[in-house]
């Protein structure tokens, strides 16, 4: 896989790169600079690094844009994104108290046998009384975008870009689930969601990538 940025820099030469920061919203309008280490030197017995400051005026990008309003089924393509031709097609969701799964422990020989798991609400900070929201999904890496190189797993890809959002009467709750989808699984998505969530009249799972946000909705 190619590298995100050259090994070495040639003098002289000429090269452009895109660098992308998450910040805090009350810090947009604060003055920014990059800070890029220029080696070490000996002063006075003291090895001292010395940096170059280089004041920045970044593109801010602080507004989400919905790229669509999506049902079960539908497959989403993340095309737009930096995850590029990578998909997502839920198929179904389920809620309850536990989830039982079936998966596999490998040895170095990769001889494999196949056991029963469980998922179930976490003991601490009070979570025993939430639930488990299941998302049962097809999903599809595009091997040539950058991000897959490192983030190889459906867990992943939940934990960094998924949430589940429901709406009770007046109020929607956003924030409020837990990604727990074991590391090694390829075929559902699992959150731990508040047992609030049985009243809701509506249940979303929300993609979001940078400023780009996919909403599929489960219950409506």
């Amino acid at each position: 896989a190619p590298s995100l940025v050259p090994t070495s820099i040639s003098p002289k030469a000429d090269l452009y790169f895109g660098l992308a920061y998450q910040v805090k919203k009350s810090d947009l309008n604060k003055n920014k600079t990059i800070k890029i280490h220029n080696g070490t030197v000996l002063e006075k017995e003291n090895y001292i690094d010395k940096h170059i400051i280089i004041k920045v005026n970044p593109k801010i990008y602080d507004k989400v844009e919905i790229v669509g309003n999506y049902q079960q089924s539908n497959k989403i393509t993340f095309n737009n994104s930096f995850l590029s031709n990578t998909n997502l097609l839920i198929k179904d969701y389920s809620i309850s108290k536990n989830y039982l799964y079936k998966a596999n422990k490998c040895d170095n020989n990769e001889s494999c046998i196949e056991y029963n798991d469980i998922i179930t609400a976490s003991i601490k900070n009070n979570r025993q009384n939430n639930l488990i929201l299941i998302l049962n999904v097809d999903y599809n890496q595009d091997s040539n975008a950058l991000y897959n190189y490192t983030y190889t797993s459906l867990s992943s890809f939940a934990q960094n870009f998924m949430k589940i959002q429901y709406k009770i009467g007046d109020t929607t709750y956003s924030d409020k689930s837990i990604n727990v989808t074991p590391l090694k699984v390829s075929d559902f998505i699992a959150f731990e969601v508040p047992s609030n969530i049985e009243e809701a009249s509506l249940i979303q799972a929300i993609v979001v990538i940078r400023n780009k946000e996919y909403i599929v909705n489960l219950k409506i």
